[in-house]
């Protein structure tokens, strides 16, 4: 998020991530409530998907013809488990080149 974006709901429209946040328990998504407190101040978050994806490691489609999923960051992945969180950490671990963002099928 932008400095401004940050500045408008934390500094200038002070209050808002409490009131928002008492929302966010009734939702499962917290980028959604997200969006939707930025939206309330003239801020609209636009879809960049696949980066911002709805999918979690054990869901997201791979193998041939998905490259769009693998050869772009994550930025975000939803409903993490405390495992999923920990099978990433070690995937990452045991990449050979974990600079690279494309997975290598072959």
């Amino acid at each position: 998020m932008s400095k401004a974006a940050v500045s408008q709901i934390t500094v200038t429209n002070k209050g808002t991530a409490l009131r928002w946040d008492l929302k966010t328990k009734e939702y499962c998504c917290g980028d959604l409530m997200l969006a939707k407190a930025l939206n309330e101040y003239g801020t609209e978050l636009k879809d960049s998907w696949p980066s911002v994806s709805g999918e979690t490691p054990a869901t997201m489609p791979f193998g041939p013809g998905t490259p769009e999923y693998w050869c772009h960051p994550a930025l975000t992945m939803h409903h993490l488990t405390l495992t999923d969180m920990k099978d990433l950490v070690e995937y990452e671990a045991q990449r050979k080149n974990p600079v690279s963002i494309c997975v290598n099928l072959s």
